[in-house]
C-alpha cells in the first residue's frame, strides 16, 4: 500500500492529514503514529513545520527509525542523508552523508522511490507499506515508511523527515 497526500491548500492539507491519521490509527502502528503526531504538533498552524522546530531529543524513543534527508537544489534534484537511525542502518546499511544518487544511481530502476522523494519536495506526504529484501540478511521483511516535508524560515521545502520501521507491525 502506498498513500500520497498532495496539498495545494491548508484545507486540503487538513483533509489529507485526517486520511493519513485513519491509516495510522490501525492496530500496531503506535510508533509511526507518534512520529506523525510529533510532526503535526510542530506545524503551528502552517502547512509544514520548520526544520528548526524539530528536536531529536524530543523523540528519543523513535530515533532509531528516523531519518533526515536534505533536498539538494540541483537539476535533477538529489537528496543527501543527514541523519539515519540505527534501526534503519541495520536493514539498509550505513548511508549517513550519502546522496540518494550514490546509493541508487539508476533512477529508472528505482523510479518509485525517486518519485516519492520528489513528491515530498513538491509538498506531499507519503505513507508506504511494502515488503523489501533485508540487505544484510537477504530475506524479505515488511517495511513501513512515512515521508514528511520540512521547510526553512521562508517556507521552502528543504528536507525530508522520515520514519522507517521493519519487521512485525506489532512492534513498528
Amino acid at each position: 500500500m502506498t498513500y500520497s497526500a498532495p496539498h495545494t491548500s491548508d484545507d486540503q492539507a487538513d483533509r489529507h492529514a485526517e486520511e493519513i491519521q485513519v491509516l495510522l490509527n490501525l492496530p500496531g502502528r503506535e510508533r509511526i503514529r507518534s512520529f506523525y503526531n510529533y510532526w503535526q504538533s510542530k506545524r503551528k498552524g502552517s502547512r509544514f513545520p520548520e526544520r528548526s522546530d524539530i528536536d531529536p531529543l524530543e523523540i528519543t524513543s523513535l530515533l532509531g527509525h528516523v531519518f533526515l534527508a536534505d533536498i539538494l537544489d540541483e537539476t535533477p534534484t538529489d537528496y543527501r542523508y543527514r541523519l539515519v537511525g540505527t534501526d534503519i542502518v541495520e536493514i539498509d546499511g550505513e548511508c549517513t552523508g550519502m546522496r540518494l544518487s550514490e546509493m541508487l544511481p539508476d533512477r529508472s530502476l528505482y523510479h518509485n522511490l525517486w518519485q516519492q522523494y520528489d513528491a515530498i519536495r513538491d509538498g506531499r506526504y507519503w505513507l508506504r507499506v511494502e515488503t523489501l529484501p533485508h540487505r544484510q540478511k537477504g530475506h524479505l521483511i515488511p517495511y513501513e515508511v512515512l515521508l514528511l516535508p520540512l521547510v526553512d524560515r521562508k517556507g521552502k521545502i528543504v528536507m525530508i523527515f522520515g520514519y522507517a520501521a521493519a519487521g512485525d507491525r506489532r512492534t513498528g
